[in-house]
């Protein structure tokens, strides 16, 4: 057990020096290793937390730099996609904009929508569906998944952010009797 315990903790000190210095690939392959040699939960957290700052703080450097490219050449900003979910090819629908206020909580329609491409950001796409929806995944449908929000899944239909589903408010099926 021991020799586990030192093992996660190298793991995860080589992690957080690869984040320090921007290989975030390679950070994470060491988070992986720690998770596996039993690395305490808590540390792992804090870790992919910085990671995820760091891969947004990433995200808006290359957008700063787009920016001035597209200055540079003489394309108007507004041209530009907004934000990396439109980059990636994922649009966000008005439908999902309002079940976002609905079953998450939104100010406005700009608070919403501004979480909405956080979450399709951050997130992790994924052919599976969230094991609490009571869904049918359709061929073709997608999830986005976020650790931050683990009771949330953003349900992507051939590039559109359709809906979004929580565990909250699944669809309760009633039993069959027989």
């Amino acid at each position: 057990m021991h020799a586990t315990t030192r093992t996660a903790r190298r793991a995860l000190e080589l992690a957080q020096d690869a984040v320090f210095q921007g290989r975030l690939a390679e950070a994470h392959r060491h988070m992986r290793a720690a998770e596996h040699s039993g690395a305490d939960v808590a540390a792992l957290a804090a870790l992919q937390r910085q990671l995820n700052r760091r891969r947004a703080a990433d995200r808006g450097m290359e957008r700063l730099a787009e920016l001035e490219r597209a200055r540079v050449a003489g394309v108007p900003a507004a041209a530009l996609p907004r934000t990396a979910a439109s980059r990636d090819g994922l649009r966000v629908s008005a439908h999902v904009v309002d079940r976002w206020r609905e079953r998450i909580g939104a100010a406005d329609r700009a608070a919403a929508n501004a979480a909405i491409e956080e979450f399709a950001r951050m997130g992790r796409i994924t052919g599976e569906r969230p094991r609490w929806s009571s869904n049918r995944a359709r061929p073709g449908t997608r999830y986005v998944l976020w650790h931050e929000q683990p009771g949330v899944a953003l349900v992507v239909i051939e590039g559109v952010v359709a809906t979004v589903l929580t565990r909250e408010n699944r669809r309760r099926r009633p039993r069959r009797r027989g």
